[in-house]
Order: C-alpha cells, then sequence, then structure tokens
C-alpha cells in the first residue's frame, strides 16, 4: 500500500513539504509487485547511502532524496529524467497542433501518458481521475487523456528491456550527488 499524504513544494530555490494540491491528492493505492520491488531495492540503497553519509544524512523521511537525504532539486530531477530518456534513446518531443514547439520531455508527462495508456485499456474516466489524484474527471479527460495511438508494451520485448532498466542503471546520469531514477 502506497500513501500520498503530502507533497514538495518549490519556489524561488526554496524546497518544502506541504499540502498535497487537493484533497484528492491525498490518498492511498495497492501498486504493482514490480513497483514493490523497486521500492524496496530503493530502500536498501537508501540505507546504504545514509551509512556512507554519517553525520552529513539528513532525515528527512522522503522516499526519493539526495545521497545524503535531502530533497531533489526539482531542476536536478529534471536533468536526471532527460539523460535517462537520452539514455533510453527517445527522441525529443515532436510538434503537434497543441505544441507547436519542439522540446524536451518533463518527468510530469509521465502521469499524462499514465492517463492516456489507462483509457486506451478501456479504464472509466472516474478511476482514472481517482488514480491520478483528480477531484473529478473534467481535468482528467480535458488534460490528462490524449486519445494518442497506444504502444502496446505488453509483449516480450518490452518485458525483457523494462527488465533491464530494473537492474542496471545507467553511472551518466548521476548530477550533483543525487540519486537517478
Amino acid at each position: 500500500m502506497i500513501t500520498v499524504w503530502e507533497s514538495l513544494k518549490h519556489r524561488k530555490g526554496k524546497v518544502w513539504q506541504g499540502e498535497t494540491k487537493t484533497r484528492q491528492s491525498r490518498r492511498r493505492f495497492n501498486a504493482l509487485p514490480i513497483a514493490i520491488e523497486a521500492l524496496r531495492a530503493h530502500r536498501a540503497r537508501q540505507a546504504a547511502e545514509q551509512l556512507s553519509a554519517g553525520d552529513l544524512w539528513t532525515g528527512t523521511g522522503h522516499v526519493f532524496t539526495t545521497t545524503t537525504g535531502t530533497p531533489i532539486e526539482p531542476a536536478s530531477l529534471r536533468r536526471a529524467f532527460r539523460a535517462l530518456i537520452k539514455t533510453a534513446g527517445i527522441p525529443d518531443k515532436q510538434p503537434t497542433e497543441e505544441c507547436p514547439e519542439p522540446g524536451q520531455w518533463h518527468p510530469n508527462e509521465i502521469r499524462h501518458s499514465a492517463g492516456s495508456y489507462m483509457d486506451a485499456m478501456g479504464v472509466p474516466p472516474k478511476r482514472v481521475a481517482s488514480i491520478l489524484g483528480h477531484k473529478g474527471t473534467r481535468t482528467t479527460e480535458t488534460v490528462y487523456i490524449h486519445g494518442q495511438e497506444i504502444i502496446d508494451m505488453t509483449g516480450d520485448e518490452f518485458e525483457a528491456y523494462g527488465n533491464q532498466l530494473v537492474t542496471s542503471r545507467p553511472k551518466e546520469l548521476a548530477t550533483d550527488g543525487e540519486k537517478t531514477f
């Protein structure tokens, strides 16, 4: 069971812990076994980092932190995410009607992909909204569900690729002493 109760906020270079954007964003959900396995492995890595950091460790209780326990700065997360995208061989975003400028991928776009994928799989919009932490279906349907062609990633070739991602992390993704995910 995963619980989302608070979120990190950032403004003008400062990061702090606070309320989620909406009440619906505070939620509990069951995760897939692969996610639980990844989180357990991450917890073991984080425990080793805590031992290594010694007195430099800052105990925030956050799941994802730097190697010294502090919150990950949003800009560092974006850099690490984009490096991961590049390493995976995913091309930059191409211009569309909604977004005429090509550009780089942003971590929040994973939520959009998840919403679109769930919609394509036949998950009712109300359930998709609940999973994404939305109050109702309006934002989910107008912002998060894009109705684009969905690539079927359930085949053996994708499972093999996914297993590679779970068991290895490119070293070039490390930035500013922070963890990469």
